[in-house]
């Protein structure tokens, strides 16, 4: 080593740090694939990589130069060392041992993802080493290759996590592609220097063949997804349905409110607007699964406190015979659902029939997605954040974007065919954190306003008049309203793709939600505690092929959402459905009958307790388990409910009340009357736990 003049050590020295650098970002992309942040990136992260792997080469060069000086200095002591019996393995060697500590910080696949990783650095190094032996490889080729390798892998991850997007398996699909254009690149470099004919030319030949093999698939998929569509005059229509949870209608534009919604409000135009959509509970998991089933959920039972509530809750499991999603797959239809909250995370229940599926748990749906130009380089990013943090955009929770983007994959690579597509978007859900566009004024500098609001929250008890509000519940109410409007803009995105695809005269859009979300209308905040309209009322829109664009003023009902999407398509409804089908309606081919009532039950707590309702025509009767006092309301007169009519209107209270009766009586309506098979202890356990996370138990 000592006897190499300076300038020819110093080059190699260099060349060693390149392709350590090139391995650390390798690394760092592995495992920025491995979550789903790169998902809502865009080609400007490449730049980042791009900056992050120079700033590792100049760090690194400087720490192999102290090796080099350490390894000349031990070729003085032991003459016998020659630069390649130890330059080489102990480059790999570090490499290898370099992985340790950062898969200690990671678990479960990730972890085999980088030993495999430095393993496989390992192997090529002391392979190449043995050529250099024998077929004395120099050692800038040998350099060559080995950054070579490590940019096919970071392509080939790319490349692969793209074509298999929408894979369950995605990721270990992705890594072992990556790792096989490895060793292809390996393989291909030492064949071209070992070749009698071979030459410079020929080694990049070969080295840029195989990138190319790393970017085929997702190129492919993606030239796919934006070529014409091919329309079938026979194809049957497609479905989408689209739910923002804790969306309350009185909020949105469109329904008169004060947040924004040009999206909410274009479908309206188009298509057939429901004023008064009744959810099946205040709360997620009943409400869906409802809506799923087409039949009323389960409610508590009378006097049982919250966490009685949440246990008998977490028991419930989705046990309809057939759902809408697999009746459709069974015709046929590609099916996804793409799913924000962490209750409905349930595949063989509420997603059942869904090939396509992206749900998570609750810190999923919190956690913070790394944004900026350093979105890929997670190790990077969060020394910045340490160093410099105004070098990095602060993480933040984003998962409408995330949803949106696997929406419009989902159509890009389906639009020539019938599909039904879910998207449950968890804003405008607590905690409010809209994108800095979205947000109010006076909240612009707060980035921690949320955290202030929910830290105050109890302090508030109640309150009149949405106008006698303190400004700390203003300042909540702003910022859910700007969720509204960011989940406005998403769905906006969803439209500009179907037409962008052509995919729009032949799909069924349906816009609603699960519930609302109170602001202390009726002492409260939150959702999942009473059954005022705040928490009942929620958007339905349909637009689609044949609809006929009206304003409907007859109440309706979350139980008759799958017959009515059903009947749009031509799908023929599940014998066990309870609930109506309205696609004559929205044709103009029948007239609502204003004496179908709607009912709904089941509370999560509040100083009401269980409580259920019964809704006819303008009138609405809310009133506590198997109790005979209630409270009425003529919510077309009264949409605040402020004025009980209860002791001016107690024939009509009295009538109402035999309603609830009678519907009580027509099925098992508490938790306790359920099988009691249900979900296993292990799922209880994980319900509680969500339950408890989302904010639903303290």
């Amino acid at each position: 080593m000592s006897g190499l003049p300076l300038c020819t050590a110093a080059k190699r020295v260099w060349a060693i740090a390149a392709v350590l650098a090139a391995y650390v970002t390798f690394v760092e992309v592995l495992c920025a694939y491995h979550s789903d942040d790169w998902v809502t990136e865009g080609s400007v992260q490449w730049l980042g990589v791009a900056l992050g792997f120079g700033v590792y080469f100049l760090i690194l060069g400087v720490i192999a130069h102290l090796f080099y000086l350490f390894v000349r200095l031990v070729g003085r002591l032991l003459p016998i060392l020659k630069e390649r019996d130890f330059v080489i393995p102990c480059c790999a060697t570090m490499v290898a041992l370099a992985a340790f500590p950062v898969a200690a910080k990671f678990a479960n696949v990730r972890v085999a993802a980088l030993l495999g990783a430095a393993c496989g650095v390992a192997v090529c190094g002391c392979a190449v080493y043995v050529a250099t032996r024998f077929r004395h490889i120099s050692m800038p080729a040998v350099c060559a290759i080995m950054i070579n390798t490590c940019l096919a892998g970071i392509l080939g991850l790319a490349s692969a996590s793209y074509a298999f997007l929408l894979r369950d398996d995605r990721y270990l699909l992705a890594c072992g592609f990556a790792g096989v254009l490895m060793l292809s690149t390996v393989a291909a470099g030492l064949v071209a220097r070992f070749s009698r004919l071979g030459s410079s030319r020929r080694f990049l030949i070969t080295q840029a063949a195989v990138i190319l093999c790393a970017l085929a698939p997702g190129l492919a998929v993606w030239c796919q997804g934006r070529w014409p569509r091919r329309p079938s005059p026979n194809a049957a229509p497609s479905l989408i349905l689209i739910v923002p949870d804790a969306l309350r209608a009185d909020y949105c534009s469109v329904y008169g409110g004060g947040a924004p919604t040009p999206a909410f409000e274009e479908l309206a135009q188009h298509g057939v607007l429901f004023e008064k959509c009744y959810a099946l509970a205040p709360w997620t998991v009943p409400s869906m699964f409802g809506m799923f089933a087409s039949e009323y959920p389960p409610g508590p039972s009378p006097d049982t406190s919250s966490l009685e509530m949440a246990r008998m809750a977490a028991r419930y499991t989705f046990n309809a015979e057939a759902t809408l999603a697999e009746l459709l797959l069974g015709q046929g239809y590609a099916t996804g659902a793409f799913v924000g909250n962490a209750m409905l995370n349930n595949k063989e229940g509420i997603l059942r029939g869904f090939q396509y599926v992206r749900s998570g748990e609750a810190q999923w749906a919190k956690r913070k997605f790394r944004k900026g130009i350093f979105g890929r380089m997670p190790f990077f990013c969060e020394a910045l954040r340490r160093g410099r943090p105004s070098l990095v955009d602060p993480p933040r929770a984003d998962l409408s974007s995330l949803l949106t983007h696997y929406g419009r994959e989902f159509l890009r690579r389906h639009r020539d065919s019938s599909f039904f597509l879910w998207i449950h978007y968890m804003d405008p859900h607590d905690p409010y954190d809209p994108p800095e566009e979205y947000r109010p004024g006076s909240t612009l500098q707060q980035s921690n306003s949320w955290n202030v609001i929910s830290g105050e929250r109890r302090r508030i008890s109640s309150a009149t008049d949405f106008m006698d509000l303190d400004p700390l519940t203003r300042r909540a109410a702003g910022l859910y309203s700007g969720e509204i409007r960011y989940v406005d803009a998403c769905v906006a995105r969803i439209l500009n793709e179907l037409k962008t695809l052509g995919c729009l005269p032949n799909t069924y859009v349906c816009l609603t939600s699960d519930h609302g979300e109170e602001f202390w209308d009726h002492g409260s905040s939150g959702h999942g505690q009473s059954l005022y309209q705040e928490l009942e009322r929620v958007p339905l829109i349909v637009v689609g092929p044949g609809i006929l664009p009206q304003r409907i003023a007859t109440p309706v009902s979350g139980i008759d959402l799958m017959p009515t999407l059903a009947g749009c398509i031509g799908a023929s409804p599940a014998e066990q459905w309870r609930g109506r089908d309205l696609a004559p309606l929205l044709r103009g081919e029948a007239s609502a009958s204003p004496a179908t009532p709607c009912f709904a039950h089941g509370c999560l707590g509040g100083k009401f307790g269980p409580v259920e309702m019964v809704v006819e025509g303008d009138h609405k009767l809310i009133r506590r388990n198997s109790a005979r006092e209630g409270e009425l309301y003529n919510v077309a007169q009264d949409p605040r409910e402020k004025n009980d009519l209860s002791e001016i209107h107690p024939e009509l209270a009295t009538r109402l009340h035999s309603r609830l009766d009678q519907w009580l009586a027509s099925f098992p309506s508490t938790f306790d009357a359920l099988p009691a098979a249900g979900a296993s202890a292990e799922e209880r356990q994980k319900n509680l736990e969500r339950l408890r996370a989302m904010g639903y138990l303290d």
